[in-house]
């Protein structure tokens, strides 16, 4: 979320998201440090990993809050009801409200059963570091549901029209809430699977969270086979605290640092001056540089609003159609998913269980295959596309003006270095952002560190490249891009 979204929250939204960006700014932290002190000390902090595990549990559920009400939590309908508004308002209304009703049970159940994790928890007693025990971090489970509980019965209430029937609306919310504490969803049990299969499919067509429509399905499914409820946030908690799943946030935030700074353009200016200034070198840099950005920042969006007004009018500016260079720009961000660091690929090998190097490594071939068919295959590359137009001088609108010649006549030594002293200039431009491929990828593919740790480390390097080295980022960007990334 963006400041302008945050705006909007209420005090328990804004706590949430104040706790979700504490939890990352410590994700980023420990590793960094950790990885910084070990070959001297041999380690600093104690349990490291498990710690920063567990901050993404605490990342993932008050995130989860806030999200909620600034309206970035996903939806199959896009937070309303499938029935048209325009013909059916209030049977849309209806829907809608009773979809955010069941999704707000559903939130309470989960609630009522990580409770009993965390009481189970607790008789075992396992430490973390540092007197912190399991369970005490444990606890913002029930906590987490309980709140986003309450963020869903409250928006189910604006729904409703009149004081009567929201009078009617708060009696029943309350007595939802009375049977979660005082454990009357234990007479669940007796439920048949497409009770829950149909408050699932209400659910999904109402508007309301993903996360409440898997969510009742898996409540029916282990209701079903006898299995106890304590078991969902149990597999939910185990799947959370995996080893390399922090470092998922960690990536998106350095890619978010170098979207919102001028990184993008220092790095076509780069792109644009090696394959140089024609409309085949143009398409050629405009699909290389759009798979690495996407490659860095680990969305194709991202790279569509960053990239998009920079390299568009370049290649409008070489005789290139509108149309068909919306299309290159648009299909060459979605093949840098195949190369490192890669969110969607750090995720794949997670989820398959590969290790993340070999993972890396796997995908680089078939993305500059990818590359290259696109170029080719796709047509991309074809004259009859090309229409006749002025280039424009690869420097203009630069950041920096590059060297220039001074002076009425210039001898054919000077004439002969300017090229010299510009692709100097160009590579000292972007040198800080090329940077962040190698940092991000040498501790990693050698072993030196972990995949955890070599995300913070990334970050890391990009927070202090954006705000510190080039200070293109103030205090407020900085904290809308940890409140995205949160």
């Amino acid at each position: 979320m963006d400041l302008e979204a945050t705006k909007a929250l209420g005090l328990i939204e804004k706590f949430a998201a104040t706790i979700a960006v504490v939890a990352l700014c410590f994700m980023l932290l420990i590793p960094a440090i950790e990885l910084t002190v070990r070959p001297f000390l041999g380690g600093f902090i104690s349990n490291a990993a498990l710690l920063t595990q567990h901050l993404g549990l605490v990342l993932s559920l008050m995130g989860a809050i806030a999200a909620f009400r600034a309206g970035h939590l996903s939806t199959l309908t896009g937070s309303r009801s499938m029935f048209a508004a325009t013909f059916a308002p209030r049977l849309a209304n209806s829907h809608h409200m009773l979809a955010l009703l069941l999704a707000g049970l559903c939130a309470l159940v989960l609630c009522a059963a990580s409770f009993d994790l965390v009481l189970s928890e607790r008789e075992a007693s396992q430490a973390l570091a540092y007197g912190i025990e399991v369970w005490m971090v444990q606890v913002v489970m029930p906590l987490g549901y309980a709140l986003i509980a309450f963020a869903l019965l409250k928006a189910a209430m604006y729904k409703v029209r009149g004081a009567a029937l929201r009078f009617g609306l708060l009696v029943w919310v309350g007595l939802i809430v009375f049977a979660a504490a005082s454990g009357a969803f234990d007479s669940m049990q007796g439920f048949d699977l497409s009770v829950f299969l149909v408050a699932a499919i209400i659910i999904a067509t109402g508007g309301a969270p993903i996360f409440a429509v898997i969510g009742m399905i898996t409540i029916g499914l282990f209701i079903s086979i006898s299995q106890p409820l304590a078991s969902i946030p149990l597999s939910q908690y185990a799947m959370t605290v995996n080893p390399s799943l922090p470092a998922l946030p960690l990536y998106t935030l350095a890619g978010l640092l170098f979207a919102k700074s001028s990184a993008a353009r220092r790095l076509s200016e780069l792109i644009s001056f090696i394959f140089g200034g024609g409309w085949r070198a143009s398409v050629m840099a405009s699909a290389v540089l759009c798979s690495a950005f996407t490659a860095l920042t680990g969305g194709s969006g991202v790279t569509l609003l960053a990239l998009g007004g920079i390299l568009l009018p370049m290649l409008r500016a070489r005789g290139y159609p509108e149309q068909r260079g919306i299309g290159l720009i648009t299909s060459a961000s979605a093949l840098g998913v195949l190369l490192a660091p890669s969110v969607p690929l750090i995720m794949y090998a997670i989820l398959a269980r590969v290790p993340i190097q070999t993972m890396l490594l796997a995908g680089l071939l078939p993305a500059l295959l990818m590359v290259l068919c696109l170029l080719w295959i796709g047509g991309f590359m074809r004259h009859a596309v090309v229409e006749v137009a002025r280039a424009e001088p690869l420097w203009e609108n630069a950041v920096t003006s590059p060297p220039q010649i001074t002076g009425a006549r210039a001898d054919d030594s000077t004439a002969a270095s300017v090229p010299v002293a510009q692709a100097a200039f160009r590579w000292r431009q972007a040198l800080w952002e090329l940077m962040a491929a190698p940092v991000a990828l040498v501790p990693l593919i050698s072993g030196w560190a972990t995949p955890t740790e070599s995300a913070a480390l990334t970050a890391f390097y990009a927070l202090v490249v954006v705000s510190v080295i080039r200070r293109e980022l103030s205090w407020t960007a900085l904290w809308s891009c940890f409140l995205l990334t949160a």
